[in-house]
């Protein structure tokens, strides 16, 4: 069976033709940068990249060999058009010097030559696009040219001979090894290997020619290397938020998540555009014009040991985490989903460890909000820390209940992926990177030799374990409506999530018109409170199959719990009579609260019942917020002005009487010194 080298008919990455055509469109002007962490991006200008990419790329394939990427060698499409493409083809090209014929260059013969570079000129360019070794079914009639293929390609061969077929093929479909592929020729065979692009210069040195790779080359004068920030910005672009991500999202997708969170925390209202359930809330436009820091486009690609040095707190990506933080923002964690053409996902980076570097850094070292965005079912979704600008246009009142709202669609699938993850067990492109980030992980927030640094780091570490169980947590709650609503995820295993999360202090849930919160989902979430909770916030409005039972044993559940700030929304809870409620306060007596809010809005209680709370709200609450039914909400203020003039007088008289034991003691220390012998 004769081996086919099928050329795909396009010229790579490193034509000089193609470089010059990129460089009219992204054209650097010198304005450089020069503090990495300051190089964020506008959405402006990722709309750009994005609308200039999924243009250009009809003439794109994936370079990359399939031992990495399962699409290398096919075509590029939307589910492939990902930033390792997009530097392959946009970044790396456009951010150095154009080499053409007669350019004087700094020429390195060998990757691993550690000598000086030598000058040298460009004489011509060779071009090697990428072929597919191909295997013809035997009688196919030959229609391609017979070749000697020379040693140093590598290339399969048949004794000496090549077949040499160019078709463009690969246009139409996605291609991989052992796939059976027919050519506009009416040739027919197997595809045996993908051989990304070898394209190279041949270069004149001290008088003879040599084939050196582009990027052992470097123009002699006039040369640049920048970050595709600097080709893009006028000057310093500051990032508000920190873009954590794997390079293998599409950059369609990418750009989506983007836009839904730039309008969510950072837009602006439109005044005549309402949303369709009729809320009187408004669509958020985005801020264009609010830098993001993506490492792609703020790294220098051509100088990456310049922004990524050994110790992971030293790099590029931890001090750009610290711009945010002092601009007021935060960490956007973007999530792929599965992807059917590429063999990846869903949530692949809880695989990666930079990625878990990135949010031990937002959430532990740092402090910061930490949000989730998603693609999914060809809409971005969004998690975030707390309720947002977007979400409290109708007031804080329904600010919690919109958010949930908007987050109940975040695919489940994924935040099972994050509630499983073990950081300990993610990987790196070079392990040297996961060997350093993880000895910083389990330092804390140590300084660490180099030494330190490359040592074996533990399998094990509570400081692994802690960064696991609070992003666990974090997705635990963000699937708690989803798992009562639609049972697509399992009860307990969020519960245990949870609950094991030790270091979480603030939780707050809403599930406004649930039907499905009943007594028992929310004793069940009762049982998962961590132990650790000082703020508790709880929406329940219009969760009319919550009674006595529920609420007498969320009490209980808070009564283990330090909490100094509560609030509980059972508006519209008809089932809930005076009995829970009595039990509620007898909890909320016990508590340490400095802050309280209950809303009992149309509910079953009476006077009974508004008594006993009355009576039992913690003195330390100086103004309670109490919403109750017109016709007993006087009565508990009344009952709650007599607990806090009796109160008043207790304290009073315990004053008084602490200032006569002051003044006892004093008179018998005058009277002991006055018999004094020394006297």
């Amino acid at each position: 069976m004769p081996v086919c080298r099928w050329s795909l008919g396009v010229p790579g990455p490193d034509c000089p033709d193609r470089i010059s055509a990129l460089q009219a469109d992204f054209r650097f002007g010198r304005n450089f940068i020069r503090d990495t962490e300051r190089r964020g991006i506008t959405l402006r200008q990722i709309d750009k990249i994005v609308g200039w990419a999924m243009k250009s790329s009809q003439e794109w394939f994936d370079a990359s060999p399939t031992a990495y990427s399962q699409t290398g060698g096919c075509r590029i499409t939307e589910d492939n058009l990902n930033l390792y493409t997009a530097n392959t083809w946009l970044i790396m090209p456009a951010t150095r010097t154009p080499l053409q014929i007669g350019t004087e260059v700094f020429v390195k013969l060998s990757e691993s030559e550690q000598g000086p570079w030598q000058v040298g000129k460009c004489k011509e360019w060779v071009s090697a696009g990428g072929h597919w070794l191909t295997k013809l079914d035997e009688g196919c009639p030959r229609k391609v040219e017979l070749t000697h293929t020379g040693e140093e390609g590598g290339q399969a061969q048949n004794n000496g001979l090549e077949e040499q077929l160019s078709d463009d093929t690969w246009r139409e479909t996605m291609l991989k090894p052992g796939a059976s592929v027919s050519f506009h020729t009416g040739q027919k065979g197997i595809l045996v290997e993908w051989i990304p692009p070898s394209g190279h210069w041949i270069v004149e040195v001290d008088g003879h020619t040599v084939n050196v790779a582009p990027k052992l080359l470097a123009a002699s004068t006039g040369a640049w290397q920048c970050a595709f920030v600097e080709v893009l910005a006028l000057a310093d672009q500051p990032p508000r938020w920190f873009v954590s991500h794997w390079w293998g999202e599409p950059v369609v997708h990418f750009a989506a998540c983007l836009r839904l969170h730039a309008a969510t925390r950072l837009g602006t209202v439109l005044s005549q555009t309402g949303l369709d359930d009729g809320s009187g809330c408004r669509q958020m436009e985005a801020d264009e014009d609010s830098p993001y820091w993506v490492c792609a486009y703020a790294n220098r690609q051509w100088n990456l040991a310049g922004e990524v040095v050994m110790d992971p707190k030293k790099t590029s990506f931890y001090k750009a985490i610290g711009v945010a933080k002092s601009l007021g923002g935060g960490t956007l964690l973007i999530l792929d989903d599965k992807n059917e053409v590429t063999g990846t996902g869903p949530g692949t980076p809880f695989s990666r460890v930079w990625c878990a570097f990135e949010e031990y850094t937002s959430i532990n070292l740092l402090h910061l909000p930490l949000d989730i965005a998603a693609y999914h079912n060809k809409k971005a979704e969004l998690l975030t820390s707390e309720a947002t600008k977007q979400d409290r246009q109708r007031g804080d009142t329904y600010a919690n209940a919109n958010q949930s709202e908007r987050e109940k669609t975040f695919p489940v699938v994924v935040l099972e992926h994050g509630m499983a993850l073990q950081l300990e067990k993610a990987k790196a492109t070079e392990d040297a990177d996961r060997v350093h980030i993880l000895n910083a992980i389990a330092a804390g927030g140590a300084d660490l030799s180099e030494d330190e640094l490359n040592k074996t780091p533990p399998s094990t570490h509570d400081n692994y374990d802690k960064v696991n169980k609070q992003l666990g947590s974090l997705f635990a709650v963000a699937a708690w409506r989803q798992g009562i609503e639609s049972q697509t995820v399992h009860m307990q295993k969020l519960s245990t999530t949870l609950k094991a999360d030790s270091w979480r202090s603030a939780l707050t849930m809403d599930f406004c018109n649930c039907k499905q919160f009943d007594d028992a989902a929310l004793v069940h979430l009762a049982s998962s409170f961590p132990l650790g909770l000082t703020s508790l916030t709880l929406g329940m409005q219009a969760c009319t199959e919550i009674g006595d039972i529920g609420v007498e044993k969320l009490g209980a559940a808070m009564a283990k719990l330090p909490l100094t700030s509560l609030s509980l929304n059972f508006r519209l809870c008809d089932k809930i009579g005076d009995i829970g409620l009595e039990k509620l306060a007898s909890a909320i007596a016990k508590l340490p609260l400095t802050s309280l809010s209950l809303d009992f809005w149309d509910t079953g209680i009476t006077k009974t019942g508004v008594t006993a709370l009355a009576r039992n709200l913690p003195v330390s609450v100086t103004a309670p917020d109490i919403e109750l039914d017109y016709a007993i909400a006087g009565h508990f203020n009344e009952e709650r002005e007599i607990v806090v003039r009796l109160a008043r007088e207790s304290a009073e008289e315990a004053a008084r009487l602490a200032e006569e034991d002051e003044r006892l003691a004093q008179l018998v220390q005058e009277a002991q010194c006055a018999h004094c012998p020394c006297q």
